[in-house]
C-alpha cells in the first residue's frame, strides 16, 4: 500500500485554488465547475442531498483533492485547527532556506501563527494557515537529511 493523496475540504474553490496555486507553487490537475451530486455523492460525502464542487492540484509531489460543499454548507466550527483536539494537525513543508520562504509568504500576505522556531534538534519551523484556517508548516532540517522533523 502507499499513500494516493489528501483530501481537504474547503470555503471556496477559487480561493483555495490561488492560494495553493499561486502562493504554494501548486500546479492545477482538474476542476469541476459543476457540483457532484446524486445518490453515490451522497453515500461518498455521508449527507443527504449533496451538491460537492471537487478540484485537484499536484502540491510539490503531493495530490491533494479540495471539496466545496455547496450544500449543505460545512459547520464554520469545523475549520478550526487546534492541536487539543483529534484529527491531522497540518502539513509541513521541506525548504532550504526557511528565513527566505517564510518571507516570500509575507510578502504574498500570509499570516504566521508565530515566528520561526528553533527546536532542541536544530530544526527550525513555523506554522501558518491557508485560507480556510488548515494548518501548514515550513521546516528546515539541522542537517541535510529531507526526513528530519519533530
Amino acid at each position: 500500500m502507499r499513500a494516493h493523496h489528501l483530501g481537504l475540504t474547503i470555503r471556496d474553490t477559487e480561493r483555495a485554488l490561488a492560494f495553493y496555486c499561486g502562493v504554494l507553487g501548486a500546479t492545477l490537475l482538474w476542476r469541476s465547475d459543476a457540483a457532484q451530486e446524486g445518490p453515490q455523492t451522497d453515500r461518498i460525502f455521508e449527507a443527504q442531498d449533496a451538491r460537492v464542487r471537487v478540484s485537484g492540484v499536484d502540491l510539490h509531489g503531493l495530490v491533494v483533492e479540495f471539496f466545496e460543499f455547496l450544500h449543505p454548507r460545512v459547520d464554520e466550527a469545523s475549520f478550526a485547527t487546534s492541536y487539543r483536539t483529534g484529527g491531522w494537525k497540518h502539513l509541513a513543508f521541506t525548504v532550504d532556506d526557511i528565513d527566505d520562504e517564510a518571507a516570500r509568504l509575507r510578502a504574498a500576505g500570509v499570516n504566521f501563527r508565530h515566528d520561526v522556531q528553533t527546536l532542541p534538534d536544530g530544526t527550525r519551523m513555523a506554522s501558518f494557515d491557508d485560507p480556510d484556517g488548515v494548518m501548514l508548516e515550513l521546516n528546515q532540517p539541522a542537517s541535510g537529511d529531507r526526513s528530519a522533523g519533530r
